[in-house]
């Protein structure tokens, strides 16, 4: 899903040139007008399994208002007298009908119950009647576009019950669902699945869209409006696709040529991950008023079609839609797939030129949340849901740099194994079930991957300090957290040593927060790079070189309370030091008469992290790295 409007990253002369290829979570900005509470599933439609919805509605894109019936094909768990859907208590339930006889029902808040005469133990079906007016936000929508009135549904997470009966659920998924809208003549109704009909009468006209895959009820979508149709045919490996496009007319000539667009994500999508999931049906857009896109199932509503959110909406059609997430908790098995998948054309497309903007962009963003993890913790709010810097941008960058620690082939096989889990395909997964697929394929153990960037907190900063003597390579990796809550990020650190002409890449894996590690280098290393290539979350890095046998002793490392220094050697006489942060900002500057005695540093004040501090004697300096543990 994407959220809100476009912030604008570049300046006005680059901003047309530039905009196609920004990240999509960088193109958000919440509209707090639109904040909503929201709550998790309801325990009481727990005793019954959909298996089908019809949709029979009528509406009017100038009113906001809905009136129709929803029928609702269900399988009981148990002997059931009572069965529970969700609606929202703006709209009024007229009668609830069991093979045409009334049942007694009862509307409250948001829960509505219909009370059979007699036990349900088989597979059986209910008729809903109801009209009103639907809640005004984000769920059903009225608005304009040149002048013309359209209306849209948007129900993720929790929207559905804001216009239709439901059982509002992830893990319960229809089989499958009729979606049939009566409005007005002139205009066209988009939605999930095949066009069935277009029947008109007097002056109205009936849609009739039929979807015949599994389908939770947040992806289900109409929109209407005088729409333009744009339509042709992908051809993949896996069969034709029919690609239906409902285009606002005074847009049409403008986004012709970006939506074929579509034509090649699919093909690059189809080879990458596996066959488009709705083969036997379509892929389409409808333009919509709102900003950004989302993902409803074969056919993503779109703001517009600039690359980004083309290649993100879908690429939902496989991370959300086929196998959508169990909770959400889990949103980042949507959102972070969908981000990722989305920049990684942009590795080789383009001649690369835009990788690593949308590397750097999308890097910069995920370490902006220092406080949470990308695991919700709390569901309750629609922004914490679909943070920015976490579902999207950081669980994006996890992906990015799973893949560098286990290698292009294991990830890209891990990730088409779990995208092709006959036990996960068309139903839902959660975390777990991600890794479990990404272990097996990498024979590999990820626990400590997964809790330390799924269910941790922060990221790392790295210090290094290095010396070489003549083939003899020595180098010392600190490492200290942002967050105290996660004290250790066991990764792999990708590390670049570069002389006059010569270069060698160095990979130490570290398993505390300070080790020291050693080569053989057969060239004078003249500049050590940590992570050039951006391949870590990671934050405030910085290289020391020093010599093989310092003239001072500094301890303990990590340090929290107190920091000592013994100088000896020509380095004798402490008469000052200033203290840096990672990012540069002088922390503390002192001076004093000279000693050679040990100094004790009070560094009780300082926040978790690494740190320069640059001491002083005489005409000498020396600059040495500490880091503060908490």
């Amino acid at each position: 899903m994407i959220l809100c409007v476009f912030l604008g990253f570049f300046s006005q002369e680059s901003k047309a040139q530039k905009n196609s290829f920004v990240p999509i979570y960088s193109q958000l900005s919440c509209n707090k007008q639109n904040r909503i509470t929201v709550t998790r599933e309801h325990p009481y439609t727990n005793n019954y399994d959909v298996s089908y919805y019809k949709l029979q509605l009528h509406v009017n894109p100038e009113f906001q208002y809905i009136q129709g019936a929803v029928t609702l094909h269900f399988t009981p768990s148990n002997n059931l007298t009572e069965l529970y859907f969700e609606l929202h208590p703006d709209l009024e339930l007229d009668s609830v009908l069991h093979k045409n006889q009334p049942l007694t029902i009862v509307h409250n808040e948001f829960l509505a119950k219909a009370m059979y005469p007699f036990k349900i133990n088989q597979l059986d079906s209910i008729r809903i009647y109801y009209h009103g007016v639907p809640p005004l936000g984000e769920s059903f929508r009225i608005s304009q576009h040149n002048n013309t009135p359209i209306l849209w549904t948007l129900s993720e997470p929790y929207g559905a019950r804001d216009w239709w009966p439901c059982k509002q659920s992830l893990t319960d998924k229809a089989d499958s669902i009729d979606i049939i809208i009566t409005c007005p003549r002139g205009n066209k109704v988009a939605s999930n699945g095949l066009l069935q009909s277009e029947q008109r009468k007097d002056s109205l006209v009936t849609y009739h869209w039929k979807h015949r895959y599994p389908i939770a009820p947040y992806l289900v979508a109409i929109a209407v409006t005088q729409y333009s149709e744009i339509n042709f045919v992908s051809h993949l490996a896996s069969g034709n696709l029919a690609i239906q496009n409902y285009i606002y007319p005074e847009d049409s000539i403008k986004y012709r040529k970006k939506l074929f667009t579509t034509d090649t994500l699919l093909q690059y999508y189809d080879t990458l991950i596996g066959a488009y999931p709705f083969i036997n049906e379509k892929y389409g857009h409808a333009q919509f008023s709102r900003g950004g896109g989302m993902e409803h199932q074969t056919m993503s509503f779109m703001n517009n079609f600039d690359f980004n959110l083309n290649a993100h909406e879908l690429a939902h059609q496989w991370f959300g839609n086929k196998i959508t997430c169990g909770s959400w908790q889990d949103i980042w098995l949507n959102e972070g797939f969908a981000t990722y998948f989305a920049g990684l054309p942009l590795e080789t497309w383009y001649d690369g030129k835009h990788w690593e903007e949308w590397k750097s962009i999308t890097l910069s963003n995920g370490l902006r949340n220092n406080e949470l993890s990308i695991f919700v913790e709390d569901t309750s709010t629609f922004e914490r849901i679909f943070n920015p810097d976490l579902s999207y941008a950081k669980a994006a960058y996890v992906l990015h740099m799973l893949r560098k620690q286990i290698g292009d082939e294991n990830f890209f096989a891990g990730i088409k194994s779990y995208i092709q889990d006959p036990t996960l395909v068309y139903q839902t997964a959660l975390t777990q079930d991600f890794f479990e697929h990404m272990e097996l394929t990498a024979d590999t153990q990820l626990n400590l991957f997964k809790n330390q960037w799924i269910y941790g907190k922060g990221y790392p900063t790295y210090n290094v300090e290095w010396n070489q003597v003549g083939i003899d390579f020595e180098l010392t990796l600190r490492q200290s957290t942002s967050n105290s809550e996660t004290s250790f990020f066991n990764l792999s650190v990708p590390i670049l040593l570069k002389g006059e002409r010569d270069s060698l890449w160095i990979h130490p894996n570290p398993v505390s927060n300070q080790e020291t590690f050693r080569w053989n280098v057969n060239f004078i290393v003249k500049q050590v790079i940590i992570d050039p290539n951006l391949d870590l979350i990671s934050k405030g890095n910085f290289v020391i070189q020093k010599p093989r046998f310092t003239n001072l002793t500094m301890y303990p490392i990590p340090a929290s309370q107190n920091l000592v220094i013994v100088p000896n050697s020509d380095f004798r006489n402490i008469d000052g030091f200033q203290i840096f942060s990672s990012t540069g900002k002088l922390i503390r500057n002192t001076s004093f008469s000279p000693t050679n005695n040990s100094i004790e540093i009070d560094v009780s004040q300082l926040t978790q992290g690494t740190y320069r501090i640059i001491l002083k004697s005489e005409d000498k300096e020396r600059t040495e790295g500490f880091v503060i543990s908490r």
